[in-house]
């Protein structure tokens, strides 16, 4: 059993945390399939390009907005 939390965060139980794949700090992807939730563990991203001071604040600026958009 999980609880959801208003942040969007969930906690789950110790035996599926300790599956195959998975420690903690792990990327997982998540998905909704013919309605379960599906976890798998994906290898950590690796860096991006380089970026410049505008395009950072812009990227901060639209994941701000993403944010307060979400039901």
């Amino acid at each position: 059993m999980a609880r959801a939390r208003h942040t969007g965060q969930s906690t789950v139980q110790v035996k599926l945390s300790e599956s195959p794949g998975i420690k903690e700090g792990s990327m997982l992807e998540v998905r909704v399939d013919k309605g379960c939730v599906v976890m798998k563990a994906r290898p950590p991203l690796g860096a991006g390009r380089v970026v410049g001071k505008g395009e950072c604040e812009k990227v901060i600026r639209d994941l701000g907005e993403q944010r307060r958009n979400w039901g």
